[in-house]
């Protein structure tokens, strides 16, 4: 018995350090997260959703997995998963306390729950080239 209790502390604290690094890296969004899984917008997930959502990941469930997987992350015992019921499954329970903290590479820059500035680099050197030249005729 104490084995198995020893066991499932430390599947805990390894879950918890995968909840951490996913919630440090730049593109992290649990609303975009949600939306993946919940591809045809019930509003909650089932286990065809995440059935499909598995297969996208080239993991091949069978239909004891998923529903091992549903009955632990559902509260309400209803064999759906809403948003809150989500959220709190993957939302670490502290905040950033792994020594190593994931930094992006140089092209991870943007994040995907931000909108993208509609004015690009190359469009503003354009505007200052522009207005250089206009200063200078005008001189």
């Amino acid at each position: 018995m104490s084995r198995l209790i020893y066991k499932e502390l430390k599947l805990a604290r390894e879950e918890e350090m995968l909840k951490q690094q996913l919630a440090s890296r730049y593109d992290y969004c649990l609303d975009m997260l949600f939306k993946a899984v919940d591809d045809w917008n019930y509003k909650y997930i089932d286990q065809v959703n995440l059935k499909r959502f598995l297969i996208k990941c080239s993991v091949l469930p069978n239909d004891n997995l998923l529903i091992a997987i549903i009955r632990r992350i559902d509260l309400d015992a209803d064999a759906k998963l809403n948003f809150k019921e989500f959220i709190d499954c993957i939302r670490p329970i502290e905040n950033f306390t792994i020594k190593k903290a994931y930094k992006p590479s140089v092209r991870e820059t943007r994040t995907p729950c931000r909108p993208k500035s509609s004015i690009t680099k190359r469009e503003t050197r354009k505007t200052r080239n522009e207005h250089s030249l206009a200063n200078r005729t005008t001189s």
